[in-house]
Parts: C-alpha cells; structure tokens; sequence
C-alpha cells in the first residue's frame, strides 16, 4: 500500500466536506469543516516519508494520516460495530471451497482453496498499489456467495476492532434493482441498512480508491448505460472509472491517481463468462485505467462440507454418516439438494427438527425422496416438505382453549398456489422482493379467492411474515433463496398454461421479461407430467404469440420453454418456426428429426457426447454454431443457403487452442468435413474445394485474438505475464506480432511501473468493433486494422 501524501489527504477531505471551500490549505496546516465539525490540522511527513497529522483542534494529538482518516473522519469503530449488528453471526457457516483464477507475472494460474472467505481476505489486505482489482466470487444460484460476503463482512469489521487491519468490507445487496444509479443504492444500505449517515458518495469512492473501504457487490447484473458525450459504456465500467487508476502518461486520461482500491462482485458463472469475454462496452470503457481481473470459482459441496453443517446441528458424526450414506444412495452425490449449500441448510434443519420429533421421522423424511437423478423431480418433491410442515405445524388454527384440536388455515397445495402468486408478482414488477403493503394484499386477495372467512384471512396475514420460505430484507419480503422464486414461478408458469382461463396472465408472464433456465425447466418438467402433449402445448402457445416480431421477449421465452419441454417428451417431427433461440435454449441438445424455419439463433453449442440427427434449417439467421474439436466428431444436419452461420466456433482443450472461422469460404468447408450438406448439392463442391483459398494472414488474426483474450483479464500486460502466456512461442511473438501490433495502432505502450526494465502494452482500440471487423475484412489483416482504428 503506497503511503498517503499530503495531496491525497486533502482530497479526501474534500469529498467528505459539504463545500471544497470548507477545507483551507496554509503550507502544512489545514483548516476545515466536516459534518459540522472543525478541525486545525498540521501535517508533516516523519523520517520514514509517512504522513503523520497533529490535530490541534478540538483536541491535541498526534497520529498518522491514515489512522486519523478512520478513526476521526469515516468513524470506521462505529461503522464497524453496525455492521457487526446488522450482520448475524451465522452460527451454522460452513467454508466454502473454490479455484481462484489470475493471471499474474507468472502466467495464468489456477489455485484451489479450502476456505473462499480467509483467502479472499488475504487478497484484499495485499491488493496491488498500481491498478484496481476486481474478485469475482462465481457459482451457481444456492452455492453460498451472500453467505461469504456476509462472512467476509463481519471478519474484517471483528479484525479492525481488534486493531489488526486498517480497511472495512462493505456489502452492497443490489437486491435485483436496476443499476443505473448506483451512487443511490449505495447511500441508501448505508443509510437504511447500517444506519449510518456520515457519509457522500463521492466520499466512499475516494476511501475505495486509496484502500480504506472495500465494496462489495452482490447479486450484481451487468448492464449498458450512457456515460459522457452520449457513448454508451458498461455500468460495470462507469464504477471502475471512478476508482480505477488512470494510465500513466495517456494525454486524454488525466492526472494519475495512485491506487490500492478493490471490488469483489458476486455473479453467476454466466454472467462472469458474458462480461469479460464477450462484452466491448465493458472493455473499451476501462481500457485507459488499470484494472486486472480474478475469480474465485465456488465450488459445489461434496461430503466433508455436509457432514460438518451436521455436526452444526448437533447430529452426531456417526449418525451422520449413516444419513449421508442414505441420501447419496436414493439422490446421487451430485444432486443439487446435497451440493448447493442453501438446499442442503433447509434440508439438514428439517433433518434435525425431525430427530427431535417424537416419531424421529427423520428416516421417513430420507425415504420419501424417489431414487432418480431427475433434479425437478426431487426439487418438487423437497419442496413439498417444506409447504407440508408449514401448513401442518405453523399455520394452524385451535379451535378454543378447552378444545386443543386444530384445522390447517392452508393445506399444502394452497400454499404452493400462494407463493406462486407472490413469485409472479416479484416477476411482473422487475424485482426480487416484494414490499409488506403488496405482500399482505396478494394474501387477502388469495384468501378471497379461496372465500376463507375474515378471520382466517386475518391470521394468513399475520403468518405470511414469518413464512419459513420468505425473509425480510431492506426492500421488503424475499424468497429465501432465488432458486425458491424460479421454482414457484416456473410453476405458476406451467398452471398458467394449463388453464384456458389464464391465457391473458400466461401472456404477461412471457413478455415481461427474458425467463433464466431454471424457470423454464421447472415449467417444462412440470408440463410434461401434467399428461399434456407436446402438440398440445404448442398450440396453445401459438395462440398467445401470434402477432409478435421474431426478435421479442414472448419469443425468445416461448423457444426456451418448447426447447426444454421437446428434450423431455421428444415428439417425433417436430418443427419450430419464427422464434428467438438464446444460447441457453440450444445448449447441448441431442436435436434429432427437428426442423427450424425462419428462426434467430446466438449461438448453437453442440452436444460433445451426442449428434444432430436429422436437423433441418431453413431460412434461418444462425449467428455462431459451436462443434468439438474431436478428431471424427460428425453431425448430420442440413443448412439451406441463408442459414449458414456467419461464425463457426471449434472447441478446443484449452482456451487458446479454440479455433473461431469468420471467412464464409472456410465455414461451409469445415462444415461440410463435419457431415453437414447444404439445399444444392453443387453448393457443396464448391464448399469442399475453398479450402484452398484460405488466407495467408490467418496467423495473424489468431495471434491477435489470443491477445485480446489477455486484455479480457487485465487491462494492461507487461511482456512477462505474455512472454509466461505464450510459452515456446514467444519468440515469434516478441519478433513479428507485438511489433505488428504496435505498428497498425491496435496496442500501444504505456509507463512501468514494476521492478526492473519491462514493456508495458494495453489495447488501443475499441473491443466492440472486432466482431464486426472480422465478418467485413475479407481475412485481409490490413483491412481488419484500418476497421478497427475507425473513429466513432
């Protein structure tokens, strides 16, 4: 961490000031106004350069700069102790492991780790002074990422009470708001969440960006915003210009700002993957500042982690055992219920609530879940529990103080029919909580419906609060875990449809907004044991869909939906035309005897273990088409002359070894050596014969694309991260490519600051045009540059 100087303490009271005129600088001594205190301050720097403050008024005492920062200015003991309070101490917290992913001066490295929390800890406590470093904590939905950040949370906060650290982590819960303000959303959990008042904005960026505070974003959804002069820049990226580095010696970046500042950002794999390899806006807006990228990947549980949260629970280790042993024979090791940790909590405390109970059901409760590897199934069936020990133990209704016999004010079918509501209604209003005043109506409403008498609709109201399936946040009421939400909505979904009366309810679903997978798999699954047919379900959709453009949410969601349900109930012949296909909808599906008309596809990844069977396209729009690179692999599928893919992806091994194929000659050859055949057959031999006719320049495009893929992690790389990167190769690199590179303007040079001599290189062009220079260059490279160097 670099020592703070005099300039910088300056700013920083600044920020914290209502007015910069409130700070006054006469050489050494400062005179300022700060939440309606004063201050006389006299700076001076000790013997070894580090910047010490004798506060003269109001009282007089001398301390180091930073150390006054936080104990007098941000107050960091009382911020401390509220996070401490908010925060609960989760007495049944089981380390989470994961593989931290970097790219460093020693090449890229993969390091698994036992304890995400303490690791994680460690790397923002010797975060680098040069650049901004952004931690992604990475899983699936239910893998633990909120309880790390909260865990996270409360050990820093015990850590600088205790005088060992000098920094705080601040948990941001977006709670599925937009992100387009994000200075509000932070000063509202400081001010509504924390309680605390102290500060501005600009305030928290400025001790983010010299190492005093860490913020962490969770449940963070990338998003495009407009920046300065109208261009449109990542919301991801306006953050990091705020407290990111700027590039030394780059004439239209401004003055440099040294920096020790971190972020972690929770997100789903997914999201990780779209942002930083294929997202230009994100790229191009932090391309000028010094930012580099790490992750930990979350990993799933296995045995060890739930023995232990058993253990938590006071069950002993060999009963345990014997119950670990009995879920792994009826669910499979790998099942969701014992691999996410938020399944495996409400599981194991059922467990333990059972043991406790006078029949000890707990072997009752192991039996009743059916010995397939169909996770729905299993899901639905553990979902169940839940809404039957709610509605048989919790919502009741005694009948008198004499009489102690009870009735269920809900029975189980009825209180999965009300959480679905209520997952509809977080749906239809974009957000993933609902507000007390929304919660109690949807309540009465339902109780309206079922024309329950006002005082039972009065305890409903009463009870919902306390739902062991909803918790109360800072905006309102939540689903315990989001993957409860997707579950009750793709079941609302599947109802919906289900019923001719709900049509118009149905239709508000599907264009709301794009439904993620696990919605659509609930809903499928549940369909296609409903005893529907596929052609059934079909029409049915083709009736609410009728009228909209290709391009639209509803169809985008309606191929999602046919595309699962067809993998369950696999129709003979069947046939999909004018829909939307995201990647998720055509991700690793055996498609056999299927035709597409007229439809748009992202991309089609397919599957490594199974081929295309009798797969027709028609004048389709395929944007990538995905095949492994196994040596043999074939596919039988046939393409008219529009539905060629304008880009063909070859999977590799290894990253870099993943071949990428723009030039429309060498798709349809690579194609065609895969078994595809296009409409005319004299379309083929002139596909088999253009193998020839492949670019000499070729080597060039590859190299720059590995390179780009290095610019993906860190916004500038010196030669020895690429010299690591390239290995054997790096003599043609260092020889022919880096000074072509410099040459055509498409990296350019920047200031060391390492130890010894070294090259510093960044990107000086904007990653949003690549794609669209490499489908227009005509594989010339020459013509690629001069695309790629053209101004907006």
């Amino acid at each position: 961490m670099l020592p703070l100087t005099k300039e910088t303490f300056v700013q920083i009271l600044r920020k914290f000031a209502d007015e910069s005129n409130d700070v006054m600088v006469e050489r050494d001594q400062v005179i300022c106004r700060i939440n309606d205190e004063s201050y006389v301050l006299k700076l001076r720097l000790n013997e070894d350069g580090v910047l010490s403050c004798q506060e003269i008024e109001p009282a007089s005492c001398t301390m180091k700069a930073r150390v006054w920062i936080e104990k007098r200015l941000a107050k960091f003991d009382e911020l401390a102790r509220k996070i401490l309070d908010v925060i609960e101490d989760d007495v049944h917290f089981i380390s989470v492991p994961s593989q931290y992913d970097t790219l460093e001066s020693g090449g890229e490295k993969h390091v698994d780790v036992e304890r995400t929390t303490e690791a994680l800890y460690e790397k923002l406590k010797s975060s680098s002074d040069w650049s901004t470093h952004v931690y992604y904590l990475l899983s699936e939905a239910g893998e633990g990422k909120t309880c790390i950040m909260q865990r996270l949370a409360r050990m820093v906060a015990q850590k600088y009470l205790n005088g060992e650290g000098h920094f705080l982590f601040l948990p941001i819960g977006l709670d599925g708001r937009p992100f387009m303000r994000f200075d509000e959303v932070v000063i509202g959990v400081l001010a509504q969440t924390y309680r605390f008042r102290r500060f501005y904005f600009e305030a928290i960026m400025e001790l983010a960006r010299n190492g005093f505070l860490v913020l962490g974003l969770d449940g963070f959804e990338e998003m495009t915003v407009e920046g300065q002069e109208n261009k449109v820049i990542s919301s991801l990226g306006s953050l990091l210009q705020q407290q990111a580095t700027k590039v030394a010696g780059d004439a239209d970046s401004g003055p440099e700002l040294a920096s020790s500042g971190a972020m972690v950002i929770s997100a789903r794999r997914a999201f990780y993957e779209y942002a930083l390899k294929a997202q230009g806006p994100l790229m191009d807006s932090i391309r000028d500042y010094q930012v580099d990228f790490s992750s930990f990947k979350l990993k799933a549980w296995e045995k060890p982690q739930l023995l232990a949260l058993m253990g938590k629970w006071d069950i002993v280790q060999p009963e345990a055992g014997r119950i670990y042993q009995q879920l792994e024979e009826r669910l499979g090791a790998n099942h969701p219920i014992l691999t996410r940790p938020v399944l495996a909590c409400k599981l194991v405390e059922m467990m333990a609530e059972a043991m406790t109970s006078a029949d000890n059901s707990c072997d009752v409760l192991i039996q009743s879940f059916s010995p397939d590897q169909e996770p729905q199934r299993v899901m639905q069936e553990f979902v169940e529990h839940l809404l039957k020990r709610e509605a048989t133990q919790k919502w009741i209704l005694y009948s008198g103080a004499q009489d102690r016999t009870c009735q269920q004010l809900l029975d189980t079918e009825e209180h999965g029919e009300l959480l679905e509501e209520i997952a509809e209604e977080m749906w239809l209003s974009s957000m993933e909580y609902v507000h007390e005043e929304s919660l109690q109506s949807i309540v009465e409403l339902f109780c309206e419906n079922k024309r329950k008498s006002p005082s039972d609709t009065q305890q409903c109201k009463e009870k919902i609060i306390h739902h062991a399936m909803l918790i109360k946040g800072s905006g309102g009421y939540f689903f315990c875990h989001d993957a409860f939400r997707q579950f009750f909505l793709g079941r609302r979904l599947a109802r919906a449809l289900t019923d001719k009366k709900q049509l118009s309810s149905t239709n508000q679903i599907l264009t709301q907004n794009v439904m993620s997978l696990p919605i659509v798999d609930t809903a499928s699954y549940i369909l296609a044991n409903s005893g529907a047919t596929f052609n059934d379900i079909q029409t049915t959709i083709d009736q609410l869909r009728y009228g909209y453009q290709r391009n639209t949410t509803m169809n985008q969601n309606v191929a999602c939906l046919l595309t699962c349900l067809w993998k369950r109930l696999r129709p003979d012949n069947a046939q999909f035309e004018n829909l939307y296909f995201s990647i998720a909808a055509t991700q690793n599906i055996p498609f056999k005897n299927v035709v597409f008309s007229k439809c748009v596809f992202e991309d089609i990844v397919v599957p490594e273990e199974s081929t295309f069977e009798g797969v027709k396209f028609v004048n389709c729009s395929v944007a990538i088409l995905t095949l492994p690179g196994h040596q043999g692999y074939h596919i039988s599928a046939v393409f008219d002359e529009a539905s060629w893919p304008m880009k063909l992806s070859i999977t590799g091994i290894s990253e870099d070894s993943r071949e990428e194929i723009y030039n429309p000659q060498e798709i349809a050859a690579k194609m065609v050596e895969y078994g595809c055949r296009a409409v005319q057959s004299e379309q083929v031999v002139e596909h088999e014969n253009s193998e020839k006719q492949i670019s000499p320049d070729g080597r060039y495009f590859k190299a720059f694309d590995r390179l780009l893929r290095v610019f993906q992690r860190k916004t500038g790389a010196s030669g020895g991260i690429l010299k690591m990167r390239f290995h054997s190769q790096w003599a043609d690199w260092d020889r022919d490519y880096l000074p072509k590179f410099l040459n055509e303007g498409l990296i350019r040079l920047a200031e060391w600051h390492g130890a010894g001599q070294d090259e510093r290189y960044l990107l000086a062009v904007s990653a949003r045009r690549y794609e669209e220079a490499r489908k227009n260059c005509g594989e010339d490279f020459s013509v690629f540059c001069r695309l790629m160097r053209k101004k907006d």
